[in-house]
């Protein structure tokens, strides 16, 4: 049950960032800088920390093989793209709005997973993934 801990500290720290961007991209006239702020002071953070936690651990594992890498490059750019929606969202809807709307990124990653990864789900996770879905939709209105 360790993931779930992580888990819950994400969830956490996200609604702390959700509230933190809104108030910055508020008063922004451009919220592709927002974005583009945002994303490099979280990628300077994540390469130092990385570069810490692996000397402090006797690791040496920065870089990443060709596949890897790969992967990670482009859920980078993935992750940029979506910063810039979120940030013109934040910008023009309220935060509460825009994050319950952002939340559908589960049921699309329910979908891709089973799609790309093979993986398949229960009868439960159905029915909550539709049941969240109206939670976003009355949440939004």
């Amino acid at each position: 049950m360790k993931w779930l801990m992580f888990a819950m500290l994400s969830a956490i720290t996200t609604a702390c960032s959700v509230i933190l961007a809104s108030m910055g991209v508020n008063n922004s006239t451009n919220p592709i800088a927002a974005a583009t702020i945002n994303t490099a002071i979280t990628s300077g953070f994540l390469i130092v920390t990385n570069m810490v936690l692996n000397t402090t651990q006797g690791s040496h594992s920065f870089f990443l093989d060709k596949t890897q890498g790969i992967y990670v490059i482009l859920a980078g750019i993935t992750n940029g793209i979506a910063w810039i929606f979120y940030s013109t969202a934040l910008k023009h809807g309220l935060a509460s709005k825009v994050t319950a709307v952002d939340q559908l990124s589960l049921i699309f990653t329910f979908l891709l997973c089973a799609f790309f990864l093979g993986e398949g789900y229960s009868l439960a996770c159905i029915i909550g993934s539709i049941l969240m879905s109206i939670g976003v939709y009355l949440i939004s209105m």
